[in-house]
């Protein structure tokens, strides 16, 4: 979900990275790396929230029959700075 600032995601490529993302056509890792992205909140019937688990630095803390709520968590090397 993102707010209505559309333009301003436009603008700075922000929104075809996310379209990009969001179907799964390049490697999640690369925009939520980029971005420093510490959790997702998705809809449920969202095709990530298949893939987020599947990913070693991903969590559900949080789900019902509408979203899914992960944690990015830290990595050894974060965990120790």
């Amino acid at each position: 979900m993102m707010d209505g600032r559309t333009d301003l995601y436009e603008w700075s490529g922000f929104l075809g990275e996310y379209g990009n993302w969001a179907t799964i056509q390049n490697d999640p890792n690369l925009l939520l790396d980029k971005y420093k992205v510490n959790f997702c909140l998705l809809s449920s019937d969202s095709q990530m929230v298949h893939i987020l688990p599947l990913l070693h630095k991903w969590k559900i803390v949080y789900s019902d029959n509408n979203s899914v709520l992960f944690v990015r968590t830290p990595t050894t090397e974060a965990a120790s700075n």
